[in-house]
């Protein structure tokens, strides 16, 4: 069921993909718009990670994951409502932050699941599953589009985040909640 989970989460993430195919068809702005909206999203997740992951490190995995999830699921149900290059933008890296939450600390929680000796087995695995999402969620999101609005299309992918994020927290346990010593 975790690996269920992520899976569902990941294929989910990766239909954000489809948010520079509606900058340049929809909002009609330029392929290089579309390409700062990109960018915008991996700076500000590239940024976040280590602030959340130590976040988690302090409050436990499930939570921010969970929220992380929710984080997503908003710019996507948003995205369809607006042309504005800015408020797109803002969109783009809200999801960043969103995808900090769940990337940095989805890692540490496979890690904290399985034997040393099994890290790498572990690690392979989800790594799989995070390709195997960022790979199937744009074609999701194609089959969503060709037969559907950007509207309906980005809302469907915003419910499946958040319907994976109760499958996650009803079914996946967490072992410890990992605590930082305080500095002194």
């Amino acid at each position: 069921t975790f690996f269920t989970s992520f899976s569902l989460l990941y294929r989910a993430l990766g239909g954000f993909r489809s948010n520079t195919i509606y900058a340049v068809t929809v909002a009609g702005l330029t392929a290089f718009h579309a390409g700062i909206l990109w960018g915008a999203q991996v700076v500000t997740t590239i940024l976040a990670k280590p602030v959340m992951g130590k976040i988690s490190d302090r409050c436990g995995r499930k939570p921010i994951i969970f929220f992380g999830m929710w984080i997503c699921a908003v710019p996507f149900a948003s995205i369809p409502f607006t042309q504005n290059f800015y408020l797109l933008l803002f969109l783009a890296s809200v999801f960043g932050v969103g995808e900090a939450f769940v990337t940095s600390s989805s890692a540490a929680m496979v890690a904290e699941f399985c034997e040393a000796q099994h890290y790498g087995a572990a690690m392979g695995t989800f790594g799989s599953i995070f390709d195997i999402g960022h790979a199937s969620g744009p074609i999701l999101a194609g089959l969503l589009l060709a037969h559907l609005s950007y509207q309906y299309s980005f809302l469907i992918i915003a419910i499946i985040l958040i319907f994976a994020s109760f499958i996650f927290m009803l079914t996946v346990r967490e072992e410890k909640v990992a605590v930082l010593k305080q500095e002194t």
